[in-house]
């Protein structure tokens, strides 16, 4: 993907960024940059307002991510033969309206809590924002038993 360049498209600059979730930062947060923040930063760097567009966005949570992890041949686009993970999202929400263009709405405005439903290799894994193959109260459970533990050991 161009990091910016001229209307072709060309740049001396490119780079490829997709998303990765194995790691807790200092913060204590469990999510990177929002995509409205990455796309800034990558206006910022070149004084392009337009370097970096809404679908150049999407194009990080999906294709990108997927050729960065050197998965591209069997995940990251939905095509026959390639495993299917989509997300389905509560579009009746205050911050989500009005709708005019789709892709900047799904790219500067959608977090996590608009996420209904998740579906990871054609398993449905939470329907209507309800997890159905973990237990969720067990998984909080031991986080804070665990979490205890860590603090008790510095």
């Amino acid at each position: 993907m161009p990091a910016g360049g001229d209307e072709a498209g060309k740049s001396d600059v490119d780079f490829l960024y997709g998303w990765t979730f194995d790691f807790v930062v200092s913060s204590y947060a469990l999510h990177h940059l929002t995509d409205e923040q990455k796309t800034w930063l990558q206006k910022l760097s070149t004084g392009n307002p337009a370097a970096f567009t809404a679908a150049q966005a999407l194009q990080m949570a999906t294709v990108n991510g997927a050729k960065l992890l050197n998965l591209e041949h069997e995940t990251g686009t939905l095509e026959v033969g390639k495993k299917a993970d989509i997300i389905l999202i509560d579009m009746q929400k205050p911050h989500l309206q009005s709708i005019h263009q789709i892709e900047s709405l799904l790219a500067y405005s959608v977090n996590g809590a608009d996420v209904d439903t998740t579906i990871v290799n054609g398993r449905v894994l939470m329907r209507g924002r309800h997890l159905l193959t973990i237990d969720e109260k067990e998984v909080l459970t031991q986080a804070t038993v665990r979490g205890n533990r860590i603090v008790q050991g510095l």
